[in-house]
């Protein structure tokens, strides 16, 4: 019984955790382009900028800034019409210190 329960902790151990930080809401600010991701930082009323705690981004466009892969078309075209439209966005990264790819996004009004 104690070797099907040691088992069992080993094969669960070794799938990663999935774990997220919530980004909050804000307006997008410094939308850029480069190397495949779009990059910018999502600014809330109080002015401070929510990607703050982000590392360098794939872009190599400097810290403070979120992020998306150029292919995901929905999410690149929520952003175009969130800075367009000044609606703000809500949304997830995976990790403040280490992956800022915003993965899920809701705009609000």
């Amino acid at each position: 019984m104690k070797k099907i329960l040691l088992l069992t902790l080993l094969f669960c151990a070794s799938f990663p955790a999935f774990s997220s930080e919530a980004l909050g809401s804000g307006s997008i600010s410094n939308l850029s382009y480069r190397g495949g991701f779009v990059m910018f930082k999502v600014v809330g009323a109080n002015g401070v900028n929510k990607c703050e705690q982000c590392p360098v981004d794939p872009g190599k466009m400097g810290v403070g800034r979120c992020w998306v892969n150029e292919n995901e078309k929905s999410q690149v075209s929520m952003l175009l019409t969130a800075k367009v439209t000044n609606k703000e966005i809500r949304g997830r990264v995976y990790s403040f210190s280490t992956n800022c790819t915003l993965y899920q996004m809701t705009l609000s009004d």
